[in-house]
């Protein structure tokens, strides 16, 4: 029989079903994994290809799982490799040229991806997804170890008002634009109340990553460095609050009054959580790097802190750069001379990482899908 003559996905699900029970019991596991790989496209086949690729060579199953995973494996392999090399070719380009490294990062993921070349693929993206939070996590980390309570303490108030001023603004002035838009096309003053609210919110966000990496690449030092440093990390922590207030406004708006409180309470969980257990992750570090013997032990557990750390964050959906930040900031001022050797190798082992994190950052853009007066503002910024 020719099952790769099946027609439609539904057929195909069928049949790898019926191939499952009868073909081979004692195979039951790899057979259901198989047809779940097939049900959800086997990577760069499609449900039809995959099931024919079965019935024709009439594979083992064991040898099918693992040709499977060495697929995977090659793909995975080959988006690290690009990923980086690439990265760090447009990084040097854009450094002959005086522009910041990430920008050359962002570009060739744009020429690597589904936009460009096409050598890395969605799907193959969407695997590097615990990669991404790990990144997240060692910039998280990183950035807190720039922060000083003496610097907090010198110029917090400095701080507290460049910090409201820059977030308070954006979401005044993003959140007034979008409800006198909305309430002009339709007449629904609910509705562009929550979409003004969200959307303020969510425009008073930045990225401490790419920021952070221009001051880094320029190894710019100072008080002005020093201000931007503690505001992209606070900065996190206010984007988060307004963003749980502009929720809230929209549920209160759109609902009732019970959901904005709810809103309300699990932002300040949230936010709470994030730098309790961050901080809590700081002194757990600091007691436990006094009794390792050398730099390297130090920095492997540094690495090995950080993955548990965001484990437990995105398991209790905590902010995971506000979490990181606050265990590097409890570090390094609790223990600064025990904490300088770990740290500092963690930053130079941190460069493939954040390269690797942007170069996928640009692959997924789609610039097919830009409109021409963006890439004018794009040009033009």
């Amino acid at each position: 029989m020719s099952y790769s003559r099946q027609a439609g996905d539904d057929g195909n699900r069928r049949w790898a079903r019926g191939a499952a029970k009868h073909t081979a019991p004692r195979h039951l596991a790899q057979y259901h994994w198989y047809v779940k790989e097939a049900c959800v496209l086997v990577p760069g086949k499609s449900v039809a290809q995959a099931i024919s690729r079965f019935a024709n060579e009439h594979v083992e199953p064991q040898t099918l799982y693992l040709r499977t995973m060495q697929d995977s494996a090659y793909d995975i392999l080959m988006v690290f490799s690009l990923g980086i090399l690439g990265g760090m070719l447009g990084g040097g380009v854009c450094r002959l040229l005086h522009v910041p490294q990430v920008v050359g990062y962002i570009i060739a993921g744009l020429l690597l991806g589904e936009s460009g070349w096409g050598l890395i693929r969605q799907e193959d993206i969407g695997t590097f997804q615990p990669f991404n939070f790990f990144a997240l996590g060692v910039i998280g980390m990183l950035v807190g170890a720039e922060l000083k309570f003496e610097s907090f303490r010198k110029y917090g108030k400095q701080y507290l008002t460049l910090l409201l001023g820059e977030g308070l603004t954006t979401f005044v002035l993003v959140g007034s634009a979008t409800f006198l838009c909305l309430y002009s096309l339709n007449h629904d003053m609910s509705v562009a109340l929550a979409g003004g609210a969200v959307l303020g919110a969510i425009a008073a966000a930045t990225d401490p990553a790419s920021t952070m990496d221009v001051i880094w690449e320029y190894r710019a030092l100072g008080t002005l460095s020093a201000s931007i440093i503690a505001i992209v990390a606070l900065d996190d922590a206010l984007a988060l609050a307004l963003y749980g207030l502009g929720t809230s406004v929209a549920a209160s708006v759109t609902t009732s009054i019970s959901g904005m409180t709810s809103n309300l309470a699990e932002v300040a969980v949230e936010l709470a959580g994030s730098i309790v257990l961050g901080g809590a992750f700081g002194l757990l570090a600091n007691a436990i790097l006094r009794r390792l013997p050398g730099e390297e032990q130090s920095f492997a557990f540094i690495i090995g802190l950080i993955l548990l750390a965001v484990t437990l964050g995105l398991h209790s959906s905590l902010d995971v750069i506000l979490m990181t930040m606050a265990m590097g900031l409890v570090l390094v001022n609790v223990a600064p001379n025990r904490s300088r050797e770990p740290l500092e190798g963690l930053h130079r082992a941190a460069a493939p990482i954040y390269t690797l994190f942007f170069v996928l950052v640009g692959c997924r853009l789609h610039w097919g899908h830009m409109p021409t007066w963006l890439w004018t503002l794009v040009f033009a910024y």
